[in-house]
């Protein structure tokens, strides 16, 4: 059954739309949603909680926010409704399978190690914290024909205050349950130089810190921390990452690959 969804859908002639569902046609795809429906059903109820919540806030939209800050090209094609891809658990779902290779890379990006990966605080993205710093200054694989990935004041950040009241952190958590999974659902194997067994425990690592990431700046103001409630039940001390798979990640260029960090 189609969720209901408190925002546009993307338009039918959009390009963005038209190769997340040619994605859809793949056989690992099929995979994942079998295997995952109830994270792609947490992600949707995430979703429009959120968007209700930006709504009462005066902010920007979740899917908004990605669509341009990441892939300016994307929002240019059916511009008010593109960022929808994001709001919706079956496409969001879809843009990982381009940013993983088919989940045989850990990250396309030139993150150097493992460690920096499983380090970064999303909620920095969108609050102006040194994680957005990072993410701007990285230089992108040549295949991906650009200077940057990250645009630098494409949209504007939000209080801390903000952000612990809008629900992003619980689209960013449920994100990454459903990348989880559907990473050990097609258990394809890397091309990284890491088993599957390590970039999974990369993927949880990553996900653990961010949500605690979450938590504390959170708490830092006051505010509930609850973060944490069905965040995969695992704490950043919980998930190791062996040193010796902390090789140099080299990126893959794909289209539609904006599901290279989340």
């Amino acid at each position: 059954m189609i969720p209901f969804l408190p925002f546009p859908r993307l338009a039918a002639d959009s390009m963005l739309k038209q190769g997340l569902d040619a994605t859809m046609l793949f056989p690992q795809y099929q995979v994942a949603t079998d295997a995952c429906q109830a994270e792609i059903e947490a992600y949707n109820d995430a979703a429009e909680a959120s968007c209700k919540l930006n709504k009462e806030l005066g902010i920007w939209d979740y899917g908004d926010f990605w669509v341009n800050t990441i892939w300016p090209s994307m929002a240019q094609n059916a511009p008010s409704t593109n960022g929808a891809a994001y709001n919706d658990g079956a496409y969001d779902l879809a843009t990982m399978f381009g940013g993983s290779a088919n989940f045989t890379i850990l990250d396309p990006l030139n993150i150097p190690t493992v460690e920096e990966f499983t380090n970064i605080c999303f909620s920095d993205f969108y609050t102006g914290g040194k994680w957005l710093d990072w993410a701007y200054d990285m230089v992108p694989p040549a295949e991906f024909g650009m200077p940057t990935i990250f645009i630098r004041g494409a949209m504007p950040t939000i209080t801390v205050e903000e952000y612990c009241k809008s629900g992003i952190h619980d689209i960013d958590a449920a994100y990454m349950r459903m990348k989880a999974c559907a990473q050990k659902a097609i258990g394809a194997t890397p091309i990284n130089g890491m088993s599957l067994e390590e970039m999974a425990a990369a993927t949880e690592a990553q996900a653990a810190n961010s949500i605690a990431c979450s938590v504390a700046l959170c708490e830092s103001v006051q505010m509930s921390a609850s973060l944490l409630e069905g965040s995969m039940g695992k704490s950043p001390a919980a998930v190791s990452v062996s040193a010796s798979s902390a090789a140099v990640l080299v990126g893959t260029f794909l289209v539609l690959a904006v599901g290279f960090l989340l």
